[in-house]
């Protein structure tokens, strides 16, 4: 096949793992050379593969060469689980004759090896227990042969609110010696003047050097003069720009800039494409910058703010200026907004404003006309934090949850405890009940009408919560098509309605049109650590008749359930299969399990049920047997009732065993291992 243009072969390689590539190459000629290029391009070194290559990198020159011929064509090197433990764990390797030293390179191999990889554009330490000592070979190597075009080193530490002086001093000495190729950089900025080996001066003023820079993340924790503009005026080729600082923006510089805009030229030039922010909250002349002089040439822009929380900012900034910079976000292809106080965080503003009017009000202005798939995030969790982002396909809602955002003060209730207890902390039930509130949206103009996908993540365990929430979502949400309530606390109660078997916190969401009712999108429902309850199964029947599947499983639960546990199935005119897990039947501390199914046509079976590590059992028995185990005083038994019609099909499962079902009534006993319905409980 000669004809066939190289580029072609390049991209059926993209598709191919390493040993298809191998195989590729033992075609012909032609093929082979094709095929090493790709199976080249990146290299990966763990622990076995370092072992090899240091024993090649042993070999007599001629030999030596020949073995690395094809690292003329490598563009990236990771280097990874290079520590003695994971000599354990290869199963290449004799841990009793393999040392942590024969898998670690010294500076002679190390260099040798970055020589015979000529050009070389990614270096990738962030895996490897021994990144800084590599770092210090290449900083102290006088080679002229070695990472001539290295564009970016990956360093060992990759959190930029999480770092040693040291490793990422030593990384910016590294990237300064190759300057002249580096495109991509990481700088610590922790002292005004940077001082390291031969390397000295100001950071800006270093910065300078790097003339083909297009990527950089700095994090600042010693110049409260910095802004953006001076990175930029340093490093003009700048495309992408993560900073982190500790300090507030200088808002006076930006109000020169807007007041002297002519005369000033750092406010015209803009090469950048994304921009991401960190820090202390964003002022009023800054954001007004960040609208007229930077987003209109961004892809890509986030903003962290960690000095306010959002009502506090909107008084910090002002009402209007935060509208206005949030109703500009909305031309970016990818924006995010996000508001991070800590949890010692004390809000100042007194705006009258309902917390979530305020906020409905401002993702208005930030989503703009756009008729976009929503997923909404609610915690208490984090009570402060709240965020946006808008991206081509999404609008994604992240909404912290405080006390009084789901909880009303039953006023008329005594208080019986300390006097001084604290009103956002005192839950109880007796001075709560769950109202989950709600914008006015003859101010805010949207609600959360606008959620296709909600997310409620709870630490409060309050038992009322979970069905609340729900019919907020199906009461709110008329083109729900999502809804997922996790309890983070015993007893984990968990439920997932959705438009598919899969749908789940992690799984691949399947989008139906933003127009379809909840009553069209919804046909699945799901449960853990419980059944579903009278109540739940009215909002389900009202809202999302067309349910046609329905899982209950458990994990994880410590508490006891009620003896006797009930469901009513029968208003569920559509519904097909049900799926159990045994061991919400089968609690711990119950010496007994039964299920009694009590068919629409008035026919009752009944069943044994054993969930014990691997004996798990489903067997058939009469009503007597029941009555007489569950009426002993001396034995701890369980019951669980099923009200449902005959053609529903009750299967007994468990993440990977199919136990046995009852399909048209009639008990089919069914035990074996099956891989197909693993994901169908909620993990």
């Amino acid at each position: 096949m000669p004809n066939i243009p190289t580029e072609v072969f390049t991209l059926v390689y993209t598709h191919l793992c390493r040993n298809d590539m191998l195989q590729c190459a033992l075609v012909c000629k032609d093929w082979k050379e094709t095929a090493m290029a790709s199976f080249y391009k990146n290299l990966d070194l763990k622990v076995y593969n370092t072992f090899l290559t240091k024993k090649l990198l042993k070999l007599p020159a001629v030999e030596r060469n020949n073995c690395f011929q094809y690292g003329l064509f490598t563009k990236k090197l990771n280097i990874g689980n290079d520590k003695e433990e994971f000599i354990h764990y290869s199963r290449e390797l004799d841990e009793n004759l393999v040392k942590e030293d024969d898998c670690r390179f010294d500076k002679e191999d190390w260099v040798q090896l970055l020589e015979y990889l000529p050009n070389l554009q990614e270096l990738d330490l962030s895996r490897s227990c021994n990144g800084e000592i590599y770092l210090q070979y290449i900083y102290e190597t006088d080679s002229k042969k070695a990472l001539l075009k290295i564009q970016k080193i990956k360093p060992i530490d990759q959190n930029p609110f999480s770092y040693r002086r040291e490793p990422l001093s030593l990384l910016f000495a590294v990237c300064y010696k190759y300057r002249a190729s580096i495109t991509t950089l990481k700088v610590a900025f922790v002292d005004p003047v940077f001082s390291f080996g031969f390397i000295s001066g100001q950071v800006i003023t270093l910065l300078n050097d790097f003339k083909r820079l297009t990527c950089l993340t700095l994090t600042n924790e010693c110049d409260e003069s910095l802004t953006t503009l001076d990175l930029q005026a340093s490093c003009p080729l700048l495309v992408s720009l993560d900073y982190y600082s500790d300090y507030k923006v200088p808002d006076d510089i930006f109000k020169e800039i807007l007041d002297n805009e002519v005369s000033n030229e750092k406010n015209v030039k803009c090469s950048l494409k994304k921009m991401v922010i960190s820090g202390a909250s964003i002022p009023k002349y800054y954001s007004r910058y960040i609208i007229d002089y930077v987003s209109p040439y961004l892809d890509v822009f986030n903003l962290n703010m960690y000095e306010h929380d959002l009502y506090d900012w909107v008084d910090y900034i002002g009402y209007e200026n935060a509208l206005n910079f949030l109703r500009n976000m909305n031309t970016i292809e990818e924006a995010g907004v996000h508001w991070h106080p800590d949890k010692y965080y004390e809000r100042a503003s007194t705006n009258t404003g309902s917390d979530a009017t305020i906020f409905f009000t401002l993702l208005n202005a930030f989503k703009g006309d756009k008729q976009i798939y929503c997923k909404a995030d609610y915690s208490d969790f984090r009570p402060r934090h709240k965020g946006m982002v808008n991206t081509k396909d999404d609008l994604c809602v992240e909404y912290g949850l405080s006390y009084h955002d789901y909880l009303q003060i039953n006023e008329n209730v005594q208080n019986d405890s300390d006097e001084d207890s604290d009103e956002e902390t005192d839950v109880r039930l007796s001075n709560r009940t769950v109202q989950i509130k709600l914008p006015d949206t003859s101010i805010s103009s949207i609600g959360p009408e606008i959620i296709h996908h909600l997310s409620v993540t709870m630490c409060n365990s309050n038992p009322d919560l979970p069905v609340n929430f729900l019919r907020y979502a199906f009461s709110n949400c008329p083109n729900l098509q999502c809804f997922f309530y996790y309890s983070m606390n015993d007893p984990y109660y968990r439920i997932c309605v959705g438009n598919s078997i899969d749908s789940g916190l992690h799984s691949k969401e399947k989008k139906n049109s933003l127009t379809n009712t909840a009553q069209e999108n919804i046909t699945v429902a799901k449960f853990q650590n419980m059944l579903p309850s009278e109540e739940i199964m009215e909002l389900l029947n009202t809202h999302s008749p067309r349910i046609e599947t329905l899982v209950c499983g458990c994990k994880n639960r410590y508490t006891d359930p009620p003896k006797v546990m009930e469901t009513d199935l029968t208003q569920l005119s559509h519904l097909k299969v049900l799926y159990i897990h045994p061991e919400l039947l089968c609690c711990r501390g119950f010496d007994m399990s039964f299920l009694e199914i009590q068919w629409s046509d008035g026919d009752r079976d009944y069943y044994s049920v054993k969930a014990r590590r691997r004996d798990i059992n489903l067997e058939p028995i009469t009503m007597e047997y029941v009555e007489k185990n569950m009426n002993k005083e001396d034995v701890k038994a369980q019951s669980a009732i099923i009200r449902c019609d005959k053609r529903v099909e009750i299967l007994i499962h468990t993440d990977y065993v199919k136990v046995g079902g009852i399909i048209n009534g009639e008990f089919v006993a069914e035990e074996k291992d099956t891989f197909d319905f693993h994901n169908i409980f909620l993990s």
